[in-house]
């Protein structure tokens, strides 16, 4: 779940940046409103936040100074500035610097934003696994192709590594995953959509050419995930 800080001085925006974001995440996401940069800063001493929205006309700290803060801390949330002047778009660039809208913000270019925030933080997203040896794994997200059932364990095929096998059952991967862009086309394989080169009795795997089998209660669904994954790919690119 996204850890999302909102900071504005004026309570209007930053209640409508709320509700957007709300909207986006579909309502899954834990939001803090700061009505001052230093009221920000101080709540990073207890929470890591994964996206920040942050006005940069703001008495005391303003939004240029809460971000060379955070970059002088080694603290890797996700900036997008927002703010009514277009003339510090110049200087508001930085490490994690996502983005810049103007006031009133587009809400359409708003959630173009989070969703190249929220592809990229999956892309380089860490999964840990813990193997039959009971010896813990980190693989990144996009690395994993593919996983596949046996018994109640997991075989986890790995771009450019070695396959892992998970002391976890494919079911839990399934809930755990969904939203990352894995689906479980078979009840013995979770595929990564990212990796998915066509789709007809069988899912071909564009790295190693694998077949894997889809259920026939599985196959409408299935393309319906990979349209709509392939749509939001596409968003993301243009």
């Amino acid at each position: 779940m996204q850890k999302i800080a909102i900071c504005d001085d004026d309570t209007y925006y930053a209640t409508e940046l709320e509700t957007c974001c709300m909207d986006f995440f579909e309502q899954q996401c834990d939001i803090v409103l700061f009505q001052s940069g230093e009221a920000l800063l101080e709540s990073l001493y207890d929470i890591k936040w994964d996206i920040i929205l942050l006005d940069i006309d703001m008495p005391g700290l303003n939004g240029l100074d809460v971000r060379d803060r955070l970059q002088s801390r080694h603290i890797q949330s996700q900036i997008i500035f927002v703010t009514g002047y277009e003339n510090y778009m110049q200087d508001a660039f930085g490490i994690y610097v996502s983005g810049y809208l103007i006031k009133p913000v587009n809400k359409t270019k708003l959630f173009d934003m989070l969703h190249q925030v929220s592809s990229f933080q999956d892309c380089f997203r860490e999964l840990e696994i813990t193997d039959i040896k009971n010896c813990r794994v980190r693989v990144l997200l996009n690395d994993i192709i593919y996983m596949q059932a046996e018994r109640a364990y997991s075989h986890i095929y790995i771009k450019n590594q070695d396959n892992v096998i998970a002391a976890r059952g494919i079911g839990e991967w399934e809930q755990a995953l969904e939203c990352y862009g894995f689906f479980r086309c078979h009840k013995s394989y979770l595929v990564n959509l990212a990796y998915v080169d066509s789709i007809a009795n069988a899912v071909i795997i564009k790295c190693c050419g694998v077949k894997i089998p889809v259920g026939r209660s599985r196959r409408t669904l299935l393309r319906e995930a990979y349209i709509e994954y392939q749509f939001k790919t596409a968003r993301w690119h243009t």
